[in-house]
């Protein structure tokens, strides 16, 4: 290669070693643009996420979530046309959010067949939104606000344990529901014996349309007598349950209850419940009471229900995933009439097909005197009940 040669290729060479420094000053200077541009970005959402309102940014707080839903085959053996149904009966889905300092939100989205003399199959409709301060009056107590569960029907759920099969007495023939509109307060009595729930509420029931002429007033007190015994007393509870209300044509309910719940071994409830209302008021429901419109209703009603673990009575041995259930409610609807009574009957078996499933098979029967005006019913059904 020449001297000239060489040269010019030296020439050509830095030529490129500048146009490649050239590329580099060029990248650089983008790249601190571009972090410099992240840099704002960050600031600005920090900036955003700060100045929105709390109910926003509650999704950062920890939330969880349950679900449980029944559904069902119903034949109907009272009938003629042997009338069978699969229902999906009802779907719970709840959601909790901790709000911090010993505060949450609860909201339970219920979702079911509503229908009675209706054809509405499937709705849903809000059941639990409230606002609770735990551990506010004492320990282990609660202020709940919003739309809140009222002191009765979801505690006797909680005992019975089938709301899979239906609903108790009080809810079941229409003098209670399990929810409205207002505040509640409860907690537990020190050292086990027992808890206690008072609620003030707008008095239309969660679904019911607001008259805002008064409110309604519940109370109820569960008491363990024996919580330090370790040979079964501890299991024994006594209930007391009244409330009344302000509004024109409110009635009072009372309910005196005593029960053995072993959870693992058998369960057996005995109550007495007793109702007073304007006749027309429950005459929608009681056909019999149509006649005594513009006069006071008096209803006493008894509600008799056990569970027995298959394994209840073996000794040292773990629980059987069977359990069989019984119950038997009694109602008068008006104790000065006569012949009106209704006579309902519970008999089941349940397997537990792992910690999310049960099945529960079971035969129910009502029977009404010939004052009651309605016809008698009798059912075969199988339930799924499913939690998570």
């Amino acid at each position: 290669m020449s001297k000239a040669q060489m040269q010019s290729r030296l020439a050509e060479m830095e030529a490129t070693l500048s146009a490649q420094q050239a590329a580099i000053a060029d990248l650089q200077i983008m790249l601190a643009a571009t972090a410099n541009e992240a840099q704002r970005s960050e600031a600005t959402n920090a900036s955003l996420v700060s100045s929105l309102p709390r109910q926003l940014a509650i999704s950062s707080r920890p939330l969880s979530i349950d679900m449980e839903a029944f559904m069902r085959y119903a034949y109907d053996t009272s009938g003629d046309g042997d009338f069978n149904s699969f229902d999906f009966n009802r779907i719970f889905l709840g959601m909790n959010w901790d709000l911090g300092d010993s505060t949450k939100v609860r909201y339970t989205l219920e979702g079911g067949d509503i229908r009675e003399n209706g054809d509405k199959q499937f709705e849903l409709f809000t059941k639990h939104f409230f606002l609770e301060f735990n551990d506010t009056l004492y320990d282990s107590s609660y202020i709940r606000v919003g739309v809140t569960g009222l002191p009765w029907v979801g505690y006797e759920e909680g005992i019975w344990g089938y709301r899979v099969q239906g609903t108790v007495l009080p809810d079941r023939f229409g003098y209670m529901v399990g929810e409205d509109l207002g505040v509640a307060m409860g907690g537990k009595l020190s050292s086990g014996y027992g808890d206690w729930q008072v609620n003030v509420a707008n008095g239309e029931g969660f679904a019911g349309a607001e008259k805002g002429s008064g409110k309604t007033y519940h109370g109820r007190l569960t008491v363990n007598p024996f919580p330090f015994s370790d040979s079964g007393w501890e299991n024994v509870f006594v209930t007391g349950f009244a409330s009344t209300g302000s509004h024109e044509n409110d009635g009072s309910r009372q309910i005196a209850q005593i029960g053995y719940k072993d959870p693992s071994r058998f369960t057996f409830v005995s109550e007495y419940f007793r109702a007073t209302d304007p006749a027309a008021m429950m005459a929608g429901r009681h056909p019999s009471l149509a006649a005594r419109s513009g006069r006071e209703s008096t209803a006493n009603g008894t509600s008799i229900y056990s569970t027995i673990n298959a394994n209840a009575f073996a000794a040292d041995s773990d629980p059987s995933r069977w359990e069989f259930i019984a119950r038997w409610d009694h109602l008068d609807p008006d104790t000065d009439i006569d012949n009106n009574t209704i006579d309902l009957s519970i008999l089941g078996v349940s397997y537990r097909y792992n910690d999310y499933v049960k099945f529960l098979a079971d035969w129910e029967k009502i029977d009404y005197e010939s004052g009651a005006l309605k016809t008698d019913e009798e059912l075969i059904m199988l339930h799924i009940q499913t939690n998570l």
